[in-house]
Protein backbone atom coordinates (compact mmCIF):
# COMPACT_ATOMS: atom_id res chain seq x y z
CA UNK A 1 0.00 0.00 0.00
CA UNK A 2 1.11 3.63 -0.49
CA UNK A 3 1.26 6.36 2.11
CA UNK A 4 -1.97 8.37 2.40
CA UNK A 5 -2.83 11.89 3.54
CA UNK A 6 -3.52 12.21 7.26
CA UNK A 7 -6.30 14.76 6.56
CA UNK A 8 -7.42 14.63 2.93
CA UNK A 9 -9.69 17.69 3.34
CA UNK A 10 -6.76 19.92 4.25
CA UNK A 11 -5.70 21.82 7.36
CA UNK A 12 -7.21 25.06 8.65
CA UNK A 13 -5.06 27.90 9.92
CA UNK A 14 -4.25 27.42 13.63
CA UNK A 15 -5.96 24.03 13.72
CA UNK A 16 -4.83 21.77 16.56
CA UNK A 17 -3.62 18.29 15.67
CA UNK A 18 -5.21 15.44 17.50
CA UNK A 19 -3.15 12.67 18.99
CA UNK A 20 -4.51 10.29 16.32
CA UNK A 21 -3.41 12.63 13.55
CA UNK A 22 0.06 12.98 15.03
CA UNK A 23 0.26 9.20 15.37
CA UNK A 24 -0.69 8.82 11.71
CA UNK A 25 1.94 11.36 10.61
CA UNK A 26 4.58 9.62 12.71
CA UNK A 27 3.67 6.24 11.19
CA UNK A 28 3.78 7.63 7.64
CA UNK A 29 7.19 9.28 7.95
CA UNK A 30 8.59 6.12 9.56
CA UNK A 31 7.47 4.13 6.51
CA UNK A 32 8.93 6.63 4.01
CA UNK A 33 12.19 5.97 2.16
CA UNK A 34 15.18 7.87 3.54
CA UNK A 35 16.53 9.74 0.51
CA UNK A 36 19.60 11.00 2.39
CA UNK A 37 20.72 8.35 4.82
CA UNK A 38 19.44 5.40 2.80
CA UNK A 39 18.50 2.12 4.44
CA UNK A 40 17.19 -1.39 3.89
CA UNK A 41 13.51 -1.83 3.08
CA UNK A 42 11.20 -4.81 2.66
CA UNK A 43 8.01 -3.56 1.00
CA UNK A 44 5.05 -5.87 1.20
CA UNK A 45 4.01 -4.94 -2.35
CA UNK A 46 5.68 -3.87 -5.58
CA UNK A 47 6.93 -0.31 -5.88
CA UNK A 48 5.75 1.14 -9.21
CA UNK A 49 7.37 4.30 -10.61
CA UNK A 50 5.48 5.93 -13.48
CA UNK A 51 5.66 9.38 -14.97
CA UNK A 52 9.16 10.50 -15.97
CA UNK A 53 10.73 7.35 -14.59
CA UNK A 54 13.75 6.93 -12.33
CA UNK A 55 17.32 8.18 -12.73
CA UNK A 56 20.14 6.70 -10.69
CA UNK A 57 23.92 6.92 -10.81
CA UNK A 58 24.37 3.38 -9.49
CA UNK A 59 22.02 0.42 -9.22
CA UNK A 60 22.71 -2.94 -7.60
CA UNK A 61 20.19 -5.78 -7.89
CA UNK A 62 20.96 -8.80 -5.71
CA UNK A 63 17.96 -10.85 -6.82
CA UNK A 64 15.83 -11.21 -9.92
CA UNK A 65 15.15 -8.08 -11.96
CA UNK A 66 12.38 -7.77 -14.53
CA UNK A 67 12.32 -4.88 -17.01
CA UNK A 68 9.15 -4.44 -19.06
CA UNK A 69 9.29 -2.12 -22.03
CA UNK A 70 12.15 -0.50 -23.94
CA UNK A 71 15.47 -0.04 -22.15
CA UNK A 72 18.31 2.35 -22.90
CA UNK A 73 21.70 1.78 -21.27
CA UNK A 74 24.19 4.60 -21.51
CA UNK A 75 24.07 7.78 -23.56
CA UNK A 76 27.28 7.53 -25.64
CA UNK A 77 29.35 4.83 -27.40
CA UNK A 78 32.00 5.14 -24.68
CA UNK A 79 29.59 3.79 -22.04
CA UNK A 80 29.90 0.09 -21.24
CA UNK A 81 27.71 -2.69 -19.85
CA UNK A 82 29.43 -5.35 -17.75
CA UNK A 83 27.61 -8.65 -17.19
CA UNK A 84 29.43 -10.95 -14.76
CA UNK A 85 26.76 -13.63 -14.78
CA UNK A 86 25.63 -15.86 -17.66
CA UNK A 87 22.96 -14.02 -19.67
CA UNK A 88 20.14 -15.86 -21.42
CA UNK A 89 18.26 -14.26 -24.31
CA UNK A 90 14.99 -16.05 -25.11
CA UNK A 91 14.24 -13.85 -28.12
CA UNK A 92 16.34 -12.48 -31.00
CA UNK A 93 18.87 -9.80 -30.11
CA UNK A 94 19.42 -6.93 -32.55
CA UNK A 95 22.74 -5.10 -32.55
CA UNK A 96 23.07 -1.86 -34.51
CA UNK A 97 26.84 -1.78 -34.17
CA UNK A 98 29.77 -4.08 -33.35
CA UNK A 99 29.73 -6.89 -30.79
CA UNK A 100 32.95 -7.69 -28.96
CA UNK A 101 33.27 -10.92 -27.00
CA UNK A 102 36.33 -11.05 -24.74
CA UNK A 103 35.73 -14.49 -23.26
CA UNK A 104 34.14 -17.84 -24.14
CA UNK A 105 30.79 -17.49 -25.91
CA UNK A 106 28.37 -20.23 -26.97
CA UNK A 107 25.73 -19.59 -29.63
CA UNK A 108 23.08 -22.31 -29.72
CA UNK A 109 20.80 -20.81 -32.31
CA UNK A 110 20.94 -18.73 -35.49
CA UNK A 111 23.31 -15.74 -35.51
CA UNK A 112 22.84 -13.12 -38.24
CA UNK A 113 25.41 -10.38 -38.82
CA UNK A 114 24.11 -7.83 -41.32
CA UNK A 115 26.07 -5.82 -43.86
CA UNK A 116 28.20 -3.07 -42.35
CA UNK A 117 28.42 -4.67 -38.92
CA UNK A 118 31.31 -6.53 -37.35
CA UNK A 119 31.30 -9.47 -34.95
CA UNK A 120 34.43 -9.71 -32.81
CA UNK A 121 35.29 -12.74 -30.74
CA UNK A 122 38.45 -12.12 -28.73
CA UNK A 123 38.32 -15.45 -26.91
CA UNK A 124 37.37 -19.04 -27.74
CA UNK A 125 34.15 -19.31 -29.75
CA UNK A 126 32.04 -22.42 -30.27
CA UNK A 127 29.42 -22.40 -33.03
CA UNK A 128 26.95 -25.25 -32.73
CA UNK A 129 26.93 -28.23 -30.41
CA UNK A 130 27.37 -31.17 -32.81
CA UNK A 131 28.21 -32.08 -36.41
CA UNK A 132 24.55 -31.74 -37.45
CA UNK A 133 24.67 -27.98 -36.89
CA UNK A 134 25.69 -25.78 -39.80
CA UNK A 135 27.61 -22.51 -40.10
CA UNK A 136 26.70 -20.48 -43.17
CA UNK A 137 28.53 -17.36 -44.37
CA UNK A 138 26.79 -15.61 -47.29
CA UNK A 139 29.22 -12.71 -47.49
CA UNK A 140 32.97 -12.65 -48.16
CA UNK A 141 34.82 -14.09 -45.17
CA UNK A 142 38.36 -12.98 -44.34
CA UNK A 143 40.58 -14.94 -41.95
CA UNK A 144 43.77 -13.19 -40.80
CA UNK A 145 45.05 -16.13 -38.77
CA UNK A 146 45.47 -19.88 -39.43
CA UNK A 147 42.33 -21.99 -39.73
CA UNK A 148 42.40 -25.48 -38.23
CA UNK A 149 39.80 -28.02 -39.37
CA UNK A 150 39.75 -31.23 -37.33
CA UNK A 151 37.19 -32.86 -39.59
CA UNK A 152 35.99 -32.69 -43.18
CA UNK A 153 36.06 -29.25 -44.81
CA UNK A 154 33.78 -28.94 -47.84
CA UNK A 155 34.24 -25.92 -50.11
CA UNK A 156 31.41 -25.74 -52.65
CA UNK A 157 32.11 -22.45 -54.42
CA UNK A 158 35.17 -20.44 -55.41
CA UNK A 159 37.90 -20.13 -52.80
CA UNK A 160 40.89 -17.80 -52.82
CA UNK A 161 43.80 -18.70 -50.56
CA UNK A 162 46.31 -15.89 -50.18
CA UNK A 163 48.55 -17.65 -47.68
CA UNK A 164 49.77 -21.14 -46.89
CA UNK A 165 47.36 -24.09 -47.11
CA UNK A 166 48.49 -27.11 -45.12
CA UNK A 167 46.58 -30.40 -45.39
CA UNK A 168 47.70 -33.22 -43.11
CA UNK A 169 45.33 -35.80 -44.54
CA UNK A 170 43.67 -36.77 -47.83
CA UNK A 171 42.50 -33.84 -49.96
CA UNK A 172 39.95 -34.00 -52.78
CA UNK A 173 39.73 -31.08 -55.17
CA UNK A 174 36.61 -31.10 -57.33
CA UNK A 175 33.88 -33.68 -57.74
CA UNK A 176 34.15 -34.38 -61.49
CA UNK A 177 36.62 -34.16 -64.36
CA UNK A 178 34.99 -30.90 -65.49
CA UNK A 179 36.11 -29.13 -62.30
CA UNK A 180 39.24 -27.02 -62.56
CA UNK A 181 42.09 -26.09 -60.23
CA UNK A 182 43.88 -22.80 -60.99
CA UNK A 183 47.20 -22.14 -59.25
CA UNK A 184 48.39 -18.63 -60.11
CA UNK A 185 51.54 -18.87 -58.02
CA UNK A 186 54.34 -21.40 -57.94
CA UNK A 187 53.72 -24.97 -56.78
CA UNK A 188 56.43 -26.72 -54.78
CA UNK A 189 55.64 -30.32 -53.90
CA UNK A 190 56.93 -33.87 -53.76
CA UNK A 191 54.26 -35.74 -55.71
CA UNK A 192 53.11 -39.16 -54.56
CA UNK A 193 50.78 -41.16 -56.80
CA UNK A 194 48.53 -44.13 -56.24
CA UNK A 195 46.74 -46.28 -58.80
CA UNK A 196 48.64 -46.30 -62.09
CA UNK A 197 51.21 -43.81 -60.76
CA UNK A 198 50.91 -41.42 -63.67
CA UNK A 199 50.51 -37.69 -64.06
CA UNK A 200 47.49 -36.95 -66.28
CA UNK A 201 48.43 -34.57 -69.11
CA UNK A 202 46.18 -32.48 -71.29
CA UNK A 203 46.11 -34.45 -74.53
CA UNK A 204 44.65 -32.82 -77.63
CA UNK A 205 43.61 -35.17 -80.45
CA UNK A 206 41.35 -32.74 -82.28
CA UNK A 207 43.77 -30.43 -84.06
CA UNK A 208 41.97 -28.79 -87.00
CA UNK A 209 42.80 -30.03 -90.50
CA UNK A 210 43.70 -26.49 -91.58
CA UNK A 211 46.24 -23.89 -90.54
CA UNK A 212 45.51 -22.57 -87.05
CA UNK A 213 47.05 -21.04 -83.92
CA UNK A 214 47.65 -22.78 -80.60
CA UNK A 215 48.40 -21.60 -77.07
CA UNK A 216 49.41 -23.15 -73.77
CA UNK A 217 45.84 -23.60 -72.53
CA UNK A 218 45.02 -25.82 -75.54
CA UNK A 219 47.01 -28.74 -74.18
CA UNK A 220 50.44 -30.31 -73.70
CA UNK A 221 50.39 -33.33 -75.98
CA UNK A 222 49.03 -32.95 -79.55
CA UNK A 223 48.39 -35.72 -82.05
CA UNK A 224 48.86 -34.56 -85.64
CA UNK A 225 46.54 -36.48 -87.98
CA UNK A 226 48.90 -37.99 -90.61
CA UNK A 227 46.20 -39.23 -92.97
CA UNK A 228 44.88 -35.81 -94.00
CA UNK A 229 46.09 -34.67 -97.44
CA UNK A 230 45.71 -31.00 -96.48
CA UNK A 231 48.97 -29.13 -95.95
CA UNK A 232 48.81 -26.85 -92.94
CA UNK A 233 50.77 -24.78 -90.42
CA UNK A 234 50.22 -24.61 -86.68
CA UNK A 235 51.58 -21.43 -85.03
CA UNK A 236 52.24 -21.55 -81.28
CA UNK A 237 51.31 -18.23 -79.65
CA UNK A 238 52.82 -16.79 -76.50
CA UNK A 239 49.36 -16.05 -75.02
CA UNK A 240 48.94 -17.34 -71.42
CA UNK A 241 52.32 -19.14 -71.54
CA UNK A 242 54.81 -19.07 -68.65
CA UNK A 243 58.39 -20.24 -68.42
CA UNK A 244 58.54 -24.03 -68.23
CA UNK A 245 55.42 -24.73 -70.32
CA UNK A 246 55.90 -27.30 -73.05
CA UNK A 247 54.11 -28.82 -76.07
CA UNK A 248 54.75 -32.20 -77.68
CA UNK A 249 53.51 -32.91 -81.23
CA UNK A 250 53.54 -36.45 -82.65
CA UNK A 251 52.19 -38.52 -85.53
CA UNK A 252 50.99 -42.11 -85.53
CA UNK A 253 48.86 -43.63 -82.87
CA UNK A 254 45.81 -45.70 -83.77
CA UNK A 255 46.20 -44.93 -87.49
CA UNK A 256 49.11 -45.08 -89.91
CA UNK A 257 51.96 -42.71 -89.06
CA UNK A 258 52.83 -41.96 -92.70
CA UNK A 259 52.25 -38.30 -93.48
CA UNK A 260 49.89 -37.62 -96.42
CA UNK A 261 50.82 -33.91 -96.52
CA UNK A 262 53.38 -31.45 -95.16
CA UNK A 263 52.60 -30.09 -91.68
CA UNK A 264 54.63 -27.23 -90.18
CA UNK A 265 54.69 -26.36 -86.49
CA UNK A 266 56.35 -23.05 -85.71
CA UNK A 267 56.99 -20.62 -82.87
CA UNK A 268 55.25 -17.25 -83.08
CA UNK A 269 58.31 -15.24 -82.01
CA UNK A 270 61.46 -17.39 -82.03
CA UNK A 271 61.44 -18.16 -85.77
CA UNK A 272 61.93 -21.86 -85.09
CA UNK A 273 59.83 -24.57 -86.69
CA UNK A 274 59.49 -28.31 -87.23
CA UNK A 275 58.09 -29.81 -90.43
CA UNK A 276 56.51 -33.23 -90.74
CA UNK A 277 57.09 -34.06 -94.41
CA UNK A 278 54.90 -36.06 -96.75
CA UNK A 279 55.83 -39.75 -96.70
CA UNK A 280 57.69 -39.62 -93.36
CA UNK A 281 56.58 -41.75 -90.41
CA UNK A 282 56.71 -41.64 -86.61
CA UNK A 283 57.67 -38.03 -86.13
CA UNK A 284 57.60 -35.79 -83.08
CA UNK A 285 58.62 -32.26 -82.04
CA UNK A 286 59.03 -30.87 -78.54
CA UNK A 287 58.70 -27.13 -77.83
CA UNK A 288 59.27 -25.38 -74.51
CA UNK A 289 58.50 -21.82 -73.44
CA UNK A 290 61.33 -19.72 -72.05
CA UNK A 291 61.99 -15.99 -71.75
CA UNK A 292 59.06 -14.87 -73.88
CA UNK A 293 59.27 -17.39 -76.75
CA UNK A 294 58.55 -20.99 -77.71
CA UNK A 295 61.74 -22.91 -78.55
CA UNK A 296 62.19 -26.18 -80.44
CA UNK A 297 64.31 -28.35 -78.14
CA UNK A 298 63.97 -31.88 -79.53
CA UNK A 299 62.35 -33.78 -82.35
CA UNK A 300 62.43 -36.35 -85.14
CA UNK A 301 61.28 -34.99 -88.45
Amino acid sequence: MSLSLTKPSGWAFGEVLTSAQMEALDTSQAQAIDGVGGGTYAPSATIVINGSGLQTNALTVTGDATFNGNLTFGNSPSDTITINATPTFVNPVTLDTSLRVNEVSNFYDDVTVHVGLQLYSLGDTTLGTDAANSFQVNATAEFNAPIVSNDTLDVVGDTTIGGTLTANNDVQLGTSSSDRLDILGSLATVLMYTGNARVPLRRNTTLPLSSDTLQASDGQVFRVNPSSAIGRTYTILTDDAVDGDWMLFYTGGSTSGTMAADVTIKSETAGQSAQFNTGDTLQYALFTYDNGSWWLVAGRF
